[in-house]
């Protein structure tokens, strides 16, 4: 297995808009959210580090770490401490448990 922290993937990155009335770190998380839901990003891959998020969205590290917090509460993501951040698989959303509440189960 190759180490994705060595040779991350090429992202095709759409650079914010400053312009624009959406939040930077908004623009970010959306264009992340595409990259993962498209299939550009697979579970398991690797992101680059947050100075080079930064550098290729143009946006500073605090931007970049509020559109990656958001990802995480989403579950889209995982971060680990001196290891990187990760892609994760999605959940099967079709199934259902009898052990857990319907509401629950919707909210999660």
């Amino acid at each position: 297995m190759t180490s994705t922290l060595s040779n991350p993937p090429v992202l095709p990155i759409h650079p914010v808009d400053p312009r624009s009335p959406i939040p930077l770190y908004h623009q970010v998380e959306i264009d992340l959210r595409a990259l993962i839901e498209s299939g550009a990003l697979n579970p398991t891959d690797t992101l680059p580090p947050e100075t080079e998020l930064s550098r290729l969205y143009g946006v500073g590290r605090q931007t970049i770490r509020m559109a990656l917090s958001r990802l995480v509460t989403d579950r889209l993501i995982a971060r680990q401490a001196g290891r990187g951040t990760f892609i994760l698989t999605p959940p099967d959303r079709s199934r259902f448990y009898l052990d857990q509440s319907f509401s629950r189960q919707m909210a999660e």
